[in-house]
């Protein structure tokens, strides 16, 4: 298992003594763990096996209790410095920014367990390909795998400590089970679960891998067409949320406003210049995310 501490988003201490201290006070995340079920399978997804969900749900919510007293007291001072009563500004704005502190920090190993995942997609068929050319050459599993633990990138990472296992002694069908426990990797879990059942039965592991490399093909090759029909209306949308929209809403918003005299506030076209790049980053972002992982 990895031993390792998680980063905490927007924490404005060192991780291993908010850490430390929700090791001592897990009772606090108790409640807010069971609003997220799923925080411990992201944690095992992430690679912070060695951190259970209590801990960390508790270590989130000290990150946005200090978040919160320190936006209140730096409001409260700036207050008192410019002789101004800031006292509900104070309030809400560190309420506002306890709570996103918060369920940043939540959803924090989500986000890392899906980028884990993208990355060991990458290489997953190109590693099985060669964990089966190795089988099939009459290569001992054990071998095998050490062949694949390096040139895959993540791939090869996940299957180094399923190598590592077994050259500590730990049992082969133990090995593979852990690994697939703890990837976040639906691809990965379909090989080990493979290799894991044919050493069981005793069956033929290449063959096993020769039909779980067909699968990942297939499937690699449906989120591609499923990619490519959805570029179309994508882009419809860009074109006219991104291009028409605001040029004609501009154009005719000059032309209202010069035939009843209205002129129009520079700010106002700063405000729609700022609003259309955050919205051409969200876009051009959300489209990067649904691309398949080839």
């Amino acid at each position: 298992m990895e031993s390792k501490v998680p980063m905490l988003p927007f924490s404005l201490v060192p991780p291993q003594f908010t850490f430390e201290l929700a090791s001592k006070t897990r009772p606090l995340g108790t409640a807010v763990q069971a609003w997220v079920p799923i925080l411990g399978d992201d944690l095992l997804g992430a690679g912070y096996a060695d951190i259970d969900a209590d801990t960390y749900a508790t270590a989130c919510v000290l990150n946005a209790f200090t978040n919160f007293f320190a936006v209140f007291i730096l409001i409260d001072l700036l207050g008192a410095l410019t002789l101004t009563p800031m006292l509900l500004v104070a309030g809400l704005a560190s309420a506002g920014v306890g709570i996103a502190t918060l369920v940043s920090c939540l959803v924090w190993p989500q986000i890392i367990a899906t980028q884990r995942r993208r990355a060991i997609d990458a290489n997953m068929i190109a590693a099985t390909r060669q964990l089966l050319i190795q089988i099939r050459s009459g290569v001992p599993l054990f071998n095998a795998l050490l062949s694949v633990s390096s040139g895959h990138s993540k791939v090869s990472e996940e299957f180094y400590k399923i190598a590592a296992k077994l050259n500590a002694g730990v049992d082969e069908t133990d090995a593979l089970a852990e690994a697939s426990a703890t990837s976040p990797s639906i691809q990965f879990r379909k090989v080990v679960w493979q290799l894991s059942n044919a050493l069981k039965v005793g069956t033929d592991v290449g063959l096993a891998l020769e039909a779980t490399l067909g699968e990942l093909e297939l499937e690699q090759t449906e989120q591609i067409k499923k990619y490519s029909q959805e570029l179309s209306p994508l882009t419809m949308i860009y074109m006219i949320s991104a291009i028409i929209v605001p040029s004609l809403g501009v154009t005719m918003l000059i032309v209202v406003g010069s035939l009843m005299s209205f002129p129009i506030p520079k700010a106002t076209l700063v405000v729609v210049f700022i609003v259309m790049i955050g919205f051409q980053a969200f876009f051009l972002n959300f489209v990067a995310s649904r691309r398949p992982v080839v």
